[in-house]
């Protein structure tokens, strides 16, 4: 019962509850905010990202990094999502897509993907990943992907877009739920030999999918 409390306890699990629940935030608030402005934000981040690939790996250069890999994320879902101007079922296809990809790439056979060889490059992992501290760990730990968040953010357009069908109520909710399951998951599959990581799109997307799936006209 004690192992069982502690892991729960654990900093990056907490870390990942509350930065799924800033980034729905962020984009509820910024998602009547233009596609250009966020083309421009999305430019901006990307230009001073850029820079800091060019300076050796740090805490100042990774606390940097933080910021940017939680605005342009946003601003990257609204892009797409003012471009592509989706249906509901287009929707359902955009977001199983990526989860079906980010799946592939923690398999075996998906190691070749960018998203597998990325993970396979602690500095490339670090500089597109939120770092925080972990007690017992040294330095700042890789906790959430730059991409997972930007899924998250689309997860949360889409269902701030079709309030009618998807209540914000329910729809909000299953994204902080699914994260709390992705949690459960890896407690259960973290030590097995073979673990490589986990796919942190898989269960927020899957419970946002079965609530749009029961609500196609």
């Amino acid at each position: 019962m004690l192992v069982a409390r502690k892991e729960w306890q654990r900093r990056e699990f907490h870390y990942m509850i509350l930065l799924t629940l800033l980034v729905i935030l962020l984009a509820a608030i910024v998602r009547p905010i233009r596609t250009e402005a966020a083309l421009l934000v999305l430019a901006a981040g990307i230009g001073v990202s850029v820079r800091l690939w060019k300076q050796a790996l740090s805490v100042k250069v990774l606390y940097l990094h933080n910021i940017i890999n939680v605005f342009c994320p946003v601003a990257l879902a609204l892009v797409i999502f003012g471009f592509l101007q989706p249906s509901l079922s287009g929707c359902v296809s955009i977001l199983g897509g990526i989860v079906a990809a980010d799946v592939f790439s923690f398999m075996r056979i998906g190691r070749r993907t960018p998203n597998a060889v990325l993970m396979n490059n602690r500095q490339s992992l670090a500089r597109l990943s939120i770092c925080l501290p972990v007690p017992g760990r040294a330095g700042l730990t890789p906790i959430i992907g730059a991409g997972d968040l930007m899924y998250y953010a689309f997860l949360t357009l889409t269902v701030l877009e079709f309030p009618d069908e998807l209540n914000p109520w329910t729809g909000l909710p299953l994204i902080v739920l699914g994260q709390l399951l992705n949690i459960i998951l890896i407690v259960i599959v973290e030590r097995k030999e073979r673990y490589r990581g986990f796919p942190a799109t898989l269960m927020p997307g899957a419970l946002v999918i079965i609530l749009i799936m029961l609500n196609l006209p």
